[in-house]
């Protein structure tokens, strides 16, 4: 590239199209035979770089657009770490696409479940009478996974339907009493491991 943003031409070679052999996208991707991407560099909060392939327009959306478009994904960023770290989603039951699918679909509920929980729980935060700190505060995402991984059983067993809202109620309370101070512009380094022996074959987590 000889400039931060323009367009490129990305050839479908035989290394391309391996990792396609057998799905619908192959042959779709052969007879293409090339794909025009447009790559957009710009500098995030921390002085990394970031990188981003779209095919929108530079009339339509400039490269300052296409930076706040990008940072518009955290909540995406955040869910799929909720998704794959506090639920460990990857940590199936077993190797059988039904059993991955089974797993996929019941961590998405969960997913779906504790993030109204924290919602809840935020709300109810915002609107107390506390004093306001120097930065603004935010549920502990972390334990909310915890709480939910406590008494979600005892919630969804309870025949009742008084008591089993009682339960929630105090959950989202509990949740609420754990907040975090949010600083901006703080940044961590992100250490890639070996991601084949994050969970194994042989010896599976109970949630």
């Amino acid at each position: 590239m000889e400039s931060g943003d323009e367009w490129v031409t990305v050839t479908i070679d035989r290394t391309r199209l391996a990792h396609y052999r057998g799905t619908e996208m192959y042959d779709l991707l052969k007879q293409a035979g090339t794909i025009r991407l447009r790559l957009v560099n710009f500098k995030l909060d921390g002085g990394a770089c970031g990188c981003v392939a779209t095919n929108l327009d530079k009339s339509e959306f400039s490269t300052d657009d296409i930076a706040h478009i990008y940072s518009m994904r955290w909540g995406i960023e955040t869910a799929f770490d909720m998704l794959k770290n506090h639920l460990e989603m990857e940590n199936f039951t077993g190797t059988k696409s039904v059993l991955i699918e089974q797993d996929i679909f019941a961590c998405v509920y969960l997913c779906n479940l504790v993030q109204d929980m924290i919602a809840d729980a935020q709300a109810d935060y915002d609107s107390s009478d506390k004093p306001p700190g120097k930065h603004k505060t935010a549920i502990n995402r972390a334990f909310a996974v915890g709480v939910m991984k406590d008494d979600l059983i005892k919630a969804l067993l309870e025949p009742d339907r008084d008591k089993k809202e009682e339960i929630f109620s105090k959950m989202v309370a509990e949740i609420q009493n754990h907040v975090l101070p949010v600083r901006p512009g703080r940044h961590f380094k992100r250490n890639k491991g070996l991601l084949a022996s994050k969970f194994s074959n042989s010896h599976k987590r109970c949630f």
